[in-house]
């Protein structure tokens, strides 16, 4: 409602239908919209262009309206590499410029989530396993009371997936041309310099909320939001063996908290000032 632009709104009925499992993944069906995997097994989102491990840049990435790119690599992919889908209702995303509204992060797009709550009282408990060592769960419960006028949402939710220990090979002499100016016999066989290598692709995440909305009066509500997401990556695929040759494995332990504090007036004639 408050941008000029065509929004895709995706809730857990589509991304359960599609099998996404992290929160990225959960637009990759989206016309002109893929993800790719980037250091340290996080997930970036890229649109209607070419992409490669170092494309994460271009999209603003919001949490419940809060811009949650650094100002190090104007991303939002390192330090909140995954939004746990078990904690969230749904993503909105533009595709396309939102630099208007949005500011120079959203050239490319903006991917909004939107953390979990509901209007009526529920508890739900989920959880699943899959091949590949991968497990998921969730557990999350909203309850009202006096009248309705105070409503605590929380959720928390986790996953992750175990030392897949994918194995490879780094060829050296293919890689540094210092080999090849090796005297004869020894650069005949190109096959010597093979050196081993191996990616174990683990991981594991845990995202929680705790969301608080209070209805002071008839037209003040007050509401308060406590976010935190966690995410630890172990031998995933690296920038490519020109750099790192039979090292080519990257980290990720990554922590995130944030805070938000807002309220919103309702006037007469339909008109809000929100803060």
């Amino acid at each position: 409602l408050k941008v000029g632009s065509t929004v895709a709104s995706v809730d857990e009925t589509q991304w359960k239908k599609y099998g996404a499992r992290k929160s990225v993944e959960a637009v990759g069906h989206l016309p002109s919209v893929m993800h790719n995997n980037t250091l340290g097994g996080a997930q970036a989102t890229s649109i209607r262009g070419y992409t490669n491990v170092n494309s994460f840049t271009g999209v603003a990435k919001l949490i419940d309206g809060v811009p949650v790119n650094n100002f190090l690599q104007g991303s939002g992919v390192s330090n909140v590499s995954n939004f746990g889908l078990g904690s969230t209702n749904r993503i909105e995303m533009i595709r396309g410029p939102g630099s208007a509204i949005y500011g120079s992060d959203a050239f490319h797009g903006v991917y909004s989530i939107k953390a979990y709550e509901s209007e009526k009282d529920m508890t739900e408990v989920y959880s699943e396993a899959g091949t590949l060592g991968f497990y998921s769960g969730f557990i999350r419960s909203s309850k009202g009371a006096f009248d309705n006028r105070l409503r605590i949402h929380v959720s928390a939710s986790g996953q992750g997936q175990q030392d897949q220990q994918n194995h490879y090979r780094s060829n050296l002499y293919a890689l540094v041309p210092k080999v090849k100016f090796l005297p004869e016999p020894m650069n005949s066989y190109p096959q010597l310099y093979d050196v081993p290598g191996v990616n174990k692709s683990e991981y594991n995440n845990a995202t929680s909320t705790t969301k608080i909305d209070f209805k002071a009066t008839e037209n003040l509500t007050l509401k308060f939001g406590f976010y935190s997401t966690q995410w630890n990556g172990k031998d995933f695929p690296g920038t490519g063996p020109n750099v790192s040759l039979n090292r080519d494995t990257s980290y990720r332990d990554s922590k995130f908290y944030m805070t938000k504090i807002g309220a919103e007036y309702k006037f007469a004639n339909d008109i809000t000032i929100d803060g």
